[in-house]
């Protein structure tokens, strides 16, 4: 059955975008050169932080177009690339869906890890890393045995995941992971999960994001094709160790919307500044799908000078404290996008099961 699952999805289709690969500058400054040669005349001197499209990509240059339409000449290891994994995304969706009616024709059911708790107080300094190397914020701790000793990962809050053995005689829960053939182990008082919304059927609607060339791309399940509805330049998560975190990677389903999500900066120099960001779609722990932050009680030339410096940075730097930034309007179309329903209390929950993938490699 396996088989004919992934013959059957690895045959659907992708529409292309109008996503062109760049390059960025990331250091102080770099020639540009006149021809793919190292002594080839330098036609200008270009600054950390500048894009260029690339048109052609060489043995060890890339073809550049600079302002005026000429063409130019970059060393590629000395620039960042920038592309869009459409592959890599198609993949990742597969897996997904395989996993999702592997476990569905195995009567087990799929679900989400339920490990998120606001608290403010929370002392970030004291999450330490994984046998990876990474540090989560609102995860827990699973072990590849039993016995919950040696070298461990995080799982991160709304990850998808299903139960295999939940004995309550053990102090341990077994489960396993989409697109992971070791099954994983979990402290049965830490471990709580949750079955909103609740996966039936395989997931249609994904949006993916490329921790690594800091962009995202939205998907969606038409008549067996798999349709590449936007691309966009996004800001993900940077990891200093303390009060920053980088945006868990993982398969996530999203939980619930926000008009505005409020947020306090975790530096204690500013732990009293507060802003907020439009159109927000919560996918693990307190990190959110949103367009543009604004800090709270700023003048208006201010507010408006912010806003366009972190939009002119999207696609290039990490500068989000874990939470994943997006123009306005590509923030309103995701919250639009996603069907949900408000209750009473104003709260927005999700009709359907949308997953956001995040990778780094």
């Amino acid at each position: 059955m396996k088989m004919i699952i992934y013959f059957v999805l690895l045959i659907l289709s992708v529409h292309a975008t109008d996503f062109r690969e760049y390059v960025i500058i990331p250091r102080d400054f770099l020639d540009v050169k006149e021809e793919a040669k190292s002594n080839s005349k330098t036609i200008q001197k270009v600054i950390e932080g500048q894009r260029f499209f690339v048109s052609a990509k060489l043995d060890d240059w890339f073809e550049i177009e600079l302002k005026n339409n000429k063409k130019a000449y970059v060393e590629n290891k000395k620039v960042s690339f920038r592309e869009a994994r459409t592959e890599k995304a198609i993949l990742e969706m597969n897996g997904i869906n395989i996993f999702i009616l592997e476990n569905i024709a195995r009567k087990k059911e799929v679900v989400m890890l339920n490990s998120y708790a606001f608290n403010e107080k929370i002392d970030v300094s004291n999450i330490e890393r994984d046998s990876k190397g990474k540090r989560v914020l609102h995860g827990i701790k699973a072990y590849n045995n039993n016995e919950l000793k040696g070298n461990w990962i995080y799982l991160a809050d709304r990850q998808v995941l299903v139960v295999e053995i939940n004995d309550k005689n053990e102090k341990w829960i077994e489960i396993s992971l989409p697109n992971e053939k070791n099954k994983y182990y979990v402290n049965r008082k830490e471990f709580r999960f949750s079955k909103f919304p609740k996966i039936n059927k395989e997931i249609e609607k994904f949006i993916v994001v490329d921790n690594l060339n800091q962009n995202m791309l939205i998907y969606e399940k038409k008549k067996n094709d798999w349709i590449l509805l936007k691309t966009a330049l996004i800001s993900t998560g940077y990891d200093n160790g303390k009060n920053s975190f980088r945006t868990p990677s993982g398969i996530f389903l999203v939980s619930n919307l926000k008009d505005n999500m409020l947020y306090k900066n975790r530096d204690k120099d500013n732990n009293l500044k507060k802003g907020q960001a439009p159109y927000a779609v919560r996918f693990s722990g307190g990190n959110y799908l949103h367009g543009i932050p604004v800090e709270e009680d700023i003048d208006e030339r201010r507010e408006m000078i912010l806003r366009k410096w972190r939009e002119d940075l999207l696609g290039s730097y990490v500068l989000s404290q874990g939470c994943v930034r997006n123009k306005d309007e590509i923030a309103k179309y995701i919250f639009d996008w996603i069907k949900h329903k408000r209750n009473k209390d104003a709260y927005i929950y999700p009709l359907e099961a949308v997953a956001v993938i995040v990778f780094d490699k």
